[in-house]
């Protein structure tokens, strides 16, 4: 299975077509009324009836879940992306699938992510990572070390966002190997309209990610074959009874989480 992609600040019926014949996987709907992606629960199911594929995200900004709840219903969304600061009886509150977005300071260590992380497991479904901006809470444009958070996209699925275009994307995958790829400023022409153009070039980039990351993970097994030695015929009395059964036994261990 491949990375996903989800194209955030969707408000126009055009982008939102566009993407979904592009292969967009997800498409996010701002509800922060703060954004110039702003895109109310009325206008994004205006929208979502004549869109089909992607699945629809509305992203919050510290809401408490019965907002939630009424947008999510009024707009049709199938995920609530949580992009605040909201405490984790929120999340669990929230009646649909929960994207809880972290946003990672320049200075942030991986001990640090991970304990935010642990905070949310228990009620979040998949984690986002962004940049942080004091002056914004979202579509900065700009991107964080991401090496920092390298293991966590082995132990969660996670989306990376973050300044992620068609420049970089190919070493965003290689170094994240995330659940999905998330971004908007960069395929904009103008906050809130998608520039045509640009989706298509960072859609040839990105397919382009997908296949070297295919490439880098297929791994032929290795047979080894043994050197000829002669084999000493057997004797009818060292010849193994038909009637003797054989046995074997296998043991397999696998753990599982909440995904």
């Amino acid at each position: 299975m491949g990375v996903k992609l989800k194209v955030c600040g969707i408000t126009e019926l055009e982008d939102a077509r566009y993407l979904a014949g592009a292969g967009a996987d997800y498409l996010g709907f701002i509800q922060h009324d703060e954004s110039p992606r702003y895109a109310p629960p009325s206008l994004a199911s205006d929208i979502l009836q004549w869109v089909h594929g992607p699945t629809p995200v509305g992203v919050f900004v510290n809401d408490d879940a019965d907002t939630i709840n009424e947008a999510v219903g009024t707009a049709g969304f199938e995920f609530a992306q949580l992009h605040g600061q909201e405490p984790p009886y929120v999340v669990d509150q929230v009646d649909c699938p929960v994207i809880k977005a972290i946003r990672v300071r320049h200075d942030a260590s991986s001990g640090q992510l991970r304990n935010l992380f642990e905070r949310y497991e228990d009620t979040a479904d998949y984690f986002l990572l962004d940049t942080h901006d004091s002056s914004v809470w979202g579509g900065t444009g700009e991107s964080f070390n991401w090496r920092v958070a390298r293991e966590l996209s082995g132990d969660y699925p996670l989306f990376l966002a973050g300044g992620i275009d068609a420049d970089n994307v190919e070493r965003a995958v290689d170094t994240m190997r995330p659940f999905a790829i998330d971004l908007s400023s960069s395929l904009e022409s103008a906050p809130g309209q998608k520039s045509f153009e640009k989706i298509d070039t960072f859609m040839e980039a990105f397919q382009a990610a997908q296949a070297d990351l295919e490439d880098t993970s297929y791994a032929p097994a290795l047979i080894l074959t043994p050197p000829p030695c002669p084999i000493p015929p057997l004797s009818l009395a060292q010849t193994p009874s038909l009637t003797t059964p054989a046995t074997s036994a296998a043991t397999a261990a696998r753990s599982s989480r909440r995904s």
